[in-house]
């Protein structure tokens, strides 16, 4: 009897090893639980899409004057790391080019600036936040009838491509307000 319990005393750690570890591990798990967050993400925003009257397409000069010397204000419920409270981002794309993005969270007033930029390019308005990302993001905008902005994503090939991201309604005339982070608070 004692010989079996010594076996199963050695065993049960390598099987343990075997199921947390191996054989593909813990960041094989992450990466799995990872791809099955962006496909429900893929097939909410699809629904979306689906479910949303495109309004009337934006190109060229006209982007350009619904977008520049504006600030566009997004509100949410909370902050992205699942702090409860409201959440208000600001993109103020400039006449020149540049595109100042302010946030309560991380991003305040008096940020060292990013080098951030926007750019129309024929239908599509393409944004440079490294706040968000190295990579720029490409987009189609359209006004829908009650005013408000919808942008849907232009990426090619990218698992987003045509899907609709979000609906701007509120607009300031001019760059963001001043914006304190309530980290500080």
């Amino acid at each position: 009897m004692r010989p079996f319990l010594v076996s199963a005393t050695i065993l049960t750690p390598c099987v343990l090893l075997l199921v947390a570890c191996g054989p593909y591990g813990d960041g094989a798990y992450s990466s799995q639980q990872h791809n099955k967050s962006v496909q429900r993400t893929i097939a909410g925003m699809r629904t979306a899409t689906d479910q949303t009257v495109r309004g009337e397409n934006l190109a060229g000069a006209a982007l350009i004057a619904v977008l520049s010397g504006r600030t566009m204000v997004k509100r949410y419920e909370g902050f992205p790391n699942g702090r409860k409270g409201e959440f208000v981002t600001y993109r103020y794309f400039a006449a020149n080019g540049t595109l100042q993005v302010v946030d309560n969270w991380t991003n305040p007033s008096g940020s060292k600036p990013r080098g951030d930029w926007w750019k129309v390019e024929g239908h599509r308005v393409c944004i440079l936040n490294r706040g968000f990302s190295e990579t720029p993001s490409c987009y189609r905008v359209a006004r829908a009838r009650d005013g408000a902005l919808q942008w849907y994503i232009d990426n090619p090939g990218g698992d987003y491509h045509g899907l609709y991201s979000i609906e701007a309604k509120e607009w300031i005339e001019g760059p963001p307000p001043v914006v304190q982070s309530v980290l500080g608070s």
